[in-house]
């Protein structure tokens, strides 16, 4: 049995309407609930690829496990996560959060809601049979309009180069050099973590878990829609 079936299985009202449940070959819409949102959708595209989504309801206000019982572990969540089964032999999770600002704080911050939403997914999904952490890739993608001008180009430059330099923000500026510059990049999570200053004390599955991060930028600055070929 699949991952995405076991999951569908144990939490079986989760594959409906209110959960943003769609199952597509090929490609997934995201969709941005902020009414205030310029950045308003994303497609996540990949060849030979079947995606199982569901919108941030999944993980939503599971206060149960958050803040009700930590002052840590917040009750936060991305806008969609993905099981994608690629050509039935491999499956991955995938988790996209939308940002429509053009700089270095709203990327990171994109990055601890997906952080908060992988641990409450890892919560749910430890109860279902076939899943192995070890074994299972954890993708994030942040989403992004891109800069309006060469202005908002060299603040967010100025920012990491400042910040690469410093003593207290270098693994902060190291990391979103690699996400503007490249547009991805591979980190542990006991890494992340310490660089989201997210002071969880895990276990070492999760610890030593290696993920990557993609960032994604809208063609033009107009674009209320971004396309990521994942």
């Amino acid at each position: 049995m699949l991952l995405n079936e076991s999951f569908c299985q144990f939490f079986d009202k989760t594959p409906s309407n209110n959960f943003g449940f769609t199952r597509r070959f090929g490609v997934w819409s995201i969709q941005e609930t902020d009414p205030s949102a310029t950045l308003t959708s994303l497609q996540v595209k990949k060849n030979n690829a079947e995606f199982i989504g569901f919108n941030q309801n999944l993980t939503k206000a599971i206060c149960c496990l958050t803040h009700k019982r930590s002052s840590k572990f917040k009750d936060r969540e991305c806008d969609g996560i993905a099981f994608v089964n690629i050509n039935g032999k491999e499956e991955r999770l995938l988790f996209v959060e939308l940002k429509s600002k053009f700089d270095t704080e709203p990327v990171f911050d994109a990055i601890g809601q997906m952080c908060f939403s992988f641990l409450k997914m890892h919560s749910m999904l430890s109860l279902c049979e076939g899943y192995s952490l070890r074994e299972i890739p954890i993708d994030f993608c942040a989403a992004t309009k891109c800069a309006k001008d060469d202005d908002e180009t060299a603040k967010v430059r100025f920012f990491i180069s400042q910040a690469s330099m410093s003593t207290t923000q270098s693994e902060k500026g190291t990391l979103l050099k690699s996400l503007f510059l490249d547009g991805k990049v591979s980190v542990k999570f006991h890494k992340l973590f310490q660089i989201m200053k997210i002071n969880l004390p895990v276990c070492n599955d999760i610890k030593d878990k290696e993920i990557t991060i993609y960032l994604q930028e809208t063609q033009t600055y107009n674009n209320t829609q971004s396309l990521f070929c994942y």
